[in-house]
Order: structure tokens, then C-alpha cells, then sequence
């Protein structure tokens, strides 16, 4: 089932791109595939080139590995109408990064944060700048699980990464003492 929703919103996301605008579908194909990765938080994601669309492709290893941070594991390209890109890594340790130029951070965070917030229980953290380059991280309560989302991008600009953390392994910028008070 989890599948078939995601596969829907890959679809919907490329009949909606002539009518919406890329950047603005694209960001909700990153979303939804945001919430896929923290639905299934701590798991090998069951994500391929059939889930991602037909003309997506497994990115090599040695290339992907710079994507992935520290983490071992693999990454997936997507290539969607009209030259939009999204980038998928899932890593070993349970997490994953989402990539795309397309995407709007805005858009992005809007979804995640406030759109699911019946199933998103999110608390700022804080937020980083550097330069026009923004960084917001989150601590989330997803069904149960506790995780870090974090989502970085430009203020008025296209392009956005996201990374979804197990709660566990807390980023670097929080220091492994940081006491979270986890949403409920």
C-alpha cells in the first residue's frame, strides 16, 4: 500500500508539473518522498528505479558516497518532465537524503511540518545561516519514532536538500550530550 501511494504522488507530480510550474510540483514529490523515508525510518527502503519513475537510474557508488555523507548505502536518481531531477540516498545506518534543484526549501518545509501536522509532531531546534544558505533542523515524532529532520536551502531560491536522522544519532551541530525534549 505504502508503495502505491508513493507511486501515485510520482504521477501526480508529473501530470501536475505543466500546470503548477516545476518547482512547485517537484517540492511535493520531495515531500512525499520525505515522509516515505520517515515512514519507514531504520529499514532498507523499498525504493528502486520502478518506485522513482522509469527514467530513474541506481547512481554509482563511489559517486553517491559524497551524497550519502559518512553513512554508507546507495542512491537513485530520478529524472522527471521537463529536465527535473530528485535525488534519493538511502543510507545503511537507516536514514536518507533528498536532493533537488528543482524543489523549493519552502515549499518543502510547509508540507512536512505543517501540512502532516496531525501525523508530524515537530519541534525547531533552531535554524543556521550561512551566507543566503539556510538551515532548519527539527526534532520529530513520526508514528512513534523519534527523528531529526533537517531541510536546507536558500530563502528565495530553488533547490533543496533534505535528511531525515534517526533519533538516535543526533547531528553533529547538536553535540552528542543535547537533551531533546521530543514532541509528543
Amino acid at each position: 500500500m505504502r508503495l502505491f501511494v508513493f507511486a501515485f504522488i510520482i504521477a501526480a507530480a508529473n501530470v501536475a508539473g505543466a500546470a503548477e510550474g516545476s518547482a512547485a510540483s517537484l517540492s511535493r514529490v520531495m515531500g512525499g518522498a520525505t515522509i516515505m523515508c520517515m515512514n519507514n525510518l531504520g529499514q532498507r527502503l523499498p525504493i528502486s528505479e520502478y518506485i522513482l519513475g522509469r527514467k530513474s537510474e541506481r547512481i554509482p557508488t563511489d559517486v553517491a558516497q559524497a551524497f550519502l555523507k559518512s553513512d554508507s548505502g546507495f542512491a537513485y536518481i530520478a529524472r522527471y518532465d521537463e529536465g527535473r531531477e530528485l535525488v534519493v540516498g538511502l543510507q545503511d545506518s537507516g536514514g536518507c537524503t533528498l536532493s533537488s534543484p528543482d524543489a523549493s526549501p519552502r515549499e518543502v518545509e510547509t508540507m512536512l511540518i505543517d501540512e502532516f501536522r496531525s501525523n508530524v509532531h515537530a519541534r525547531l531546534l533552531g535554524t543556521e545561516s550561512h551566507g543566503d544558505l539556510q538551515r532548519a533542523t527539527y526534532a520529530v515524532t513520526f508514528r512513534g519514532k523519534q527523528m531529526f529532520i533537517r531541510i536546507v536551502g536558500r530563502e528565495a531560491d530553488q533547490g533543496a536538500f533534505v535528511e531525515v536522522i534517526p533519533g538516535d544519532q543526533p547531528p553533529a551541530s547538536l553535540g552528542p550530550q543535547a537533551k531533546i525534549d521530543w514532541p509528543k
